[in-house]
């Protein structure tokens, strides 16, 4: 995929206290990607710390968050409207 769409991604790193597990370039465009396996949903306060993360690193940079169980109806009903959540079911 990402050769296909010329994408740019690179591997996960850390900071002091914060780890990240990703990032990708698109178009021009950078994402900050955040990947949960867990056995629950991810939470609103989750995001909330994924979205503040990704505020303290870059102006312009946008975020992917995955999570393989979905996510809360508290975090999908604030960040649905925005760029934050992306979510797939392995069932």
């Amino acid at each position: 995929m990402f050769a296909l769409f010329d994408m740019a991604p690179r591997l996960s790193y850390s900071l002091e206290r914060e780890q990240i597990d990703g990032s990708l370039s698109f178009d021009t465009d950078d994402y900050i990607v955040e990947a949960r396996w867990q056995q629950d949903p991810v939470s609103r306060a989750d995001a909330d710390i994924f979205a503040a993360k990704v505020r303290r690193k870059a102006k312009n940079a946008l975020r992917l968050f995955v999570s393989v169980n979905g996510f809360s109806r508290k975090a999908l009903d604030q960040y649905q409207r925005g760029d934050a959540v992306c979510s797939h079911r392995w069932d």
